[in-house]
């Protein structure tokens, strides 16, 4: 656990929830704040914090994120509000800042110093309907990813969850159907892995209600020594009984998660799967409500103590053939 909870909200190590996170090549922990980045040492100890709000070197817009940590040691920082991606050395200096397109909600490194896979919903009439992109130094260089179906665009179809082997193999997933596409650089959909039906009523937009109830789904994805791991958020069986009417400032009324967070309303769960076959090799569920994955084989979760002061757990997943 990181996060000062015991000093007032001057204390630079005092979080707020935290929506992304990565570890870096020392095993100290970034974490991503409303307009800056707070580093922690390895026993969660407060390091510095890195950057403020602005738009000069090493400032933020709202939210920076998703950080991730690449193969020579630089973390990268995404800042949508500033259209940039920041690269940081792990003296926390300055490398370089790249300028990204409008819209990218998930990246991923592949193969080169400046190649990344891109979740991104452009308005480009050429790049409308792509989710996936590459981009490289000489901007998008492929998109894929378009659905055949006729009909309108859902916009929400367009923010999927990837993860890279870091070479060339590109890992996509619906949020809402267990519907994982792999995918090579070149754009070449190789396969298609299919696993539970995630949700017998299909989400809508707007409020929850018992029969709008909070949706299952993927949170996230991660490659690792040539298996595939699945984050997912399960709703649980008596989620009704950790929810409560709320009024909203729009005067429309639906149902809220009680007490700090997701509680109560959802368990996790990981599945280990072999991206060749498809095989789901291994699955644990948790009652922690993690939020993604901040390294190859660690999630992170926003918890908060009995007094609600935020911190940031963070958790190494292990999976041995011998204990499937």
């Amino acid at each position: 656990m990181v996060g000062d909870t015991i000093s007032t909200g001057s204390s630079p190590a005092v979080l707020e929830e935290s929506l992304s996170a990565t570890i870096d090549q020392h095993g100290r922990f970034w974490v991503g704040q409303r307009d800056r980045i707070v580093l922690f040492d390895e026993l969660g100890r407060y390091v510095e914090t890195v950057g403020q709000a602005g738009q000069g070197p090493l400032e933020f817009g709202a939210f920076p994120g998703p950080l991730y940590l690449d193969p020579n040691g630089l973390v990268h920082i995404f800042d949508p509000g500033n259209s940039r991606e920041t690269i940081v050395d792990d003296h926390l200096a300055l490398v370089e800042d790249r300028p990204i397109p409008w819209g990218i909600t998930q990246v991923a490194p592949l193969k080169g110093d400046h190649t990344e896979a891109l979740v991104a919903d452009m308005p480009a009439p050429e790049r409308i309907g792509h989710p996936l992109h590459v981009l490289s130094d000489s901007g998008i260089v492929r998109s894929m990813g378009a659905r055949t179906e006729p009909g309108i665009l859902d916009r929400r179809k367009m923010r999927r969850t990837i993860a890279t082997d870091g070479l060339d193999l590109i890992f996509s997933a619906d949020r809402y159907e267990y519907d994982i596409q792999v995918w090579n650089s070149s754009g070449q959909l190789l396969r298609t892995i299919d696993g539970d039906h995630l949700n017998e009523i299909e989400p809508r937009p707007g409020g929850y209600t018992d029969e709008n109830p909070p949706p299952n789904r993927i949170l996230g994805l991660s490659y690792v020594d040539g298996r595939l791991l699945v984050l997912l958020r399960i709703r649980q069986q008596d989620w009704l009984q950790h929810m409560e009417e709320r009024l909203w400032p729009n005067g429309s009324m639906s149902l809220a998660p009680t007490g700090f967070g997701l509680h109560g309303v959802y368990d996790t769960r990981v599945d280990v799967l072999d991206p060749e076959s498809g095989t789901r090799l291994a699955s644990v569920e948790n009652q922690l409500a993690f939020l993604g994955f901040a390294g190859n084989d660690v999630l992170f979760v926003n918890d908060f103590t009995p007094v609600g002061a935020p911190r940031v757990g963070f958790w190494r997943v292990t999976y041995s053939s011998s204990a499937k």
